[in-house]
């Protein structure tokens, strides 16, 4: 196989000669490659390898980044050069031949001519040009996994993140558990996976951070992202942070946080959290008899919950909202009993805040 680097065009305009052939049953024929059969690249810039052969010594090689062919056949737009000669890189993009110079799919067109001036069929190769890193479209923020059973001492959060990209993406994402002194490997699923779980004692600094990468080695701008979280843990019993309205019960049994929550079964009944964080959870009591809770955030409504199941569940997450500004502000979470016909109890235990 003859190697062959293409340089542009306009550099070797002298070379360009006149060919009155056209394709024939007896013409040569060949193949060629991108980059020794590489799929993408960054550069914009292709190596080509060719081989072909014919009754007649092959004259002439035509390289195009366009289809398009004379009345007689021929590659129309391009370059061309004698055959077998040293000659530099193809521009993906080249200047009146390309039908676009933004990154995507590419396709570069070759075509033998004999001395004979017999013309090959016009043969073809893809790859994908990508010179852009990863698109942030999320940035990287924590949230409490839902749903999940909670313990007096610790909770699950998830870390995630999302970016766009031509080609696969990369995480290379680290998690500290000490404010960032040290990092180590995410547990991620796999390396392009864009959310992981993480289970942390309430009160720990949790930070992650995130460096996107694409297949062909471009990063994300700006190319690394950290978040921190600090899990903490409100109960019922956090009488300077919930207020209540409507008529609640203090209940104490086994299993639920601290010992005890509280439940209200009429419709209209409230609890408002009063908090300042990135995420926030809300920990109840599932069961047959348990009905709808209506969900408002700093005055808009989130739906609701039904916290109905086959039987009774402690220490439950059973909705989660993360805020997008990743900012520690002031909010106010609102439940509301909606007082679901025949199981109308709603429960609180307690409250999971990310600052």
């Amino acid at each position: 196989m003859v190697r062959v680097w293409v340089v542009c065009a306009a550099l070797l305009a002298g070379l360009v000669v006149g060919v009155g052939g056209a394709a024939a049953a007896s013409g040569p024929t060949g193949s060629f490659t991108l980059d020794n059969g590489a799929t993408m690249t960054a550069d914009g810039f292709v190596s080509i390898q060719y081989q072909a052969g014919g009754p007649s010594p092959i004259s002439l090689v035509y390289v195009s980044s366009s289809s398009q062919t004379t009345s007689q056949g021929l590659l129309a737009c391009g370059g061309q050069w004698p055959y077998g000669q040293t000659i530099a890189t193809w521009s993906l993009t080249q200047a009146g031949c390309a039908p676009s110079t933004a990154d995507g799919p590419k396709r570069v067109y070759a075509q033998f001519v004999d001395s004979q001036g017999n013309l090959s069929p016009v043969y073809q190769q893809s790859i994908l040009l990508d010179t852009t890193g990863p698109v942030w479209t999320q940035n990287p923020h924590w949230g409490f996994h839902t749903p999940q059973a909670v313990s007096a001492t610790s909770a699950k959060l998830d870390a995630s993140w999302a970016t766009t990209d031509l080609t696969t993406v990369t995480a290379n994402a680290h998690l500290s558990t000490d404010a960032g002194a040290t990092w180590m490997p995410a547990p991620v699923a796999s390396p392009q996976a864009s959310t992981f779980t993480v289970t942390a004692p309430y009160q720990t600094p949790l930070e992650t951070k995130v460096s996107p990468a694409d297949a062909v080695g471009n990063y994300s701008i700006p190319d690394t992202l950290t978040v921190s979280a600090y899990p903490q843990l409100f109960d019922q019993t956090a009488s300077g942070s919930i207020t209540w309205a409507g008529g609640w019960k203090l209940n104490t049994a086994t299993g639920y946080i601290g010992g005890s929550d509280k439940s209200a079964s009429k419709a209209g009944a409230t609890a408002t959290f009063t908090f300042s964080g990135k995420a926030v959870s809300f920990v109840t009591t599932t069961g047959p008899l348990r009905g709808a809770v209506n969900l408002t955030v700093d005055g808009t409504s989130l739906g609701s919950v039904d916290l109905y199941s086959a039987k009774a569940h402690k220490r439950q997450v059973v909705w989660s909202h993360t805020f997008p500004t990743n900012v520690n502000t002031i909010h106010t979470l609102t439940l509301t009993a909606a007082g679901t016909a025949g199981r109308p109890r709603i429960d609180v235990d307690a409250f999971l805040v990310a600052v």
